[in-house]
């Protein structure tokens, strides 16, 4: 009986093997791109996860269509917080504004309340320090908001997208 068993697990390991190759190469580009201690890097791989993942929900046909698709439809709300986290176009909209009103001055001379000659950036002050403060408050709230939304949707429902 051990023997059968045996040859079944090697028989089962043989079959996926032109599946498992393609999945090291598929996961060997979201690796290849690993850097410690970045935290972006842990949405790459969950953005890479949750987008096989929802792929697969969605042509599944082992479960009844709809639970497959309620599947899929959790994925994908943690998978656009995911993405929009890594694009980060939410902030580039929130600081665009900010910058149409206020363009980013180059490297320029000025003399400071010293008496000093500096080279570089001015400061922000007044309305324009005040707006992106607002700015970098909204962009800040919203990348929470996405955090939130990424990582809550997975707590409360990954026991049903894993075995």
């Amino acid at each position: 009986m051990r023997i059968k068993y045996i040859a079944h697990e090697i028989v089962t390991e043989v079959r996926n093997l032109p599946y498992n190759i393609k999945n090291v190469f598929g996961w060997s580009r979201v690796l290849w791109n690993n850097f410690d201690w970045d935290h972006n890097y842990m949405l790459v791989i969950l953005e890479y996860k949750l987008k096989k993942m929802k792929k697969y929900f969605e042509t599944a046909n082992w479960l009844e269509k709809a639970e497959n698709d309620k599947t899929a439809n959790e994925i994908s709300v943690s998978l656009d917080a995911c993405s929009k986290l890594l694009d980060e176009e939410y902030k580039n909209e929130i600081y665009g504004k900010f910058y149409e009103k206020y363009p980013i001055s180059t490297f320029e001379e000025w003399i400071d309340e010293q008496g000093r000659t500096v080279h570089g950036m001015k400061s922000m002050v007044g309305e324009e320090r005040r707006e992106f403060t607002k700015a970098y408050k909204l962009a800040d709230k919203t990348d929470k908001e996405l955090r939130h939304q990424l990582f809550d949707n997975m707590r409360d429902n990954f026991e049903g997208w894993w075995d």
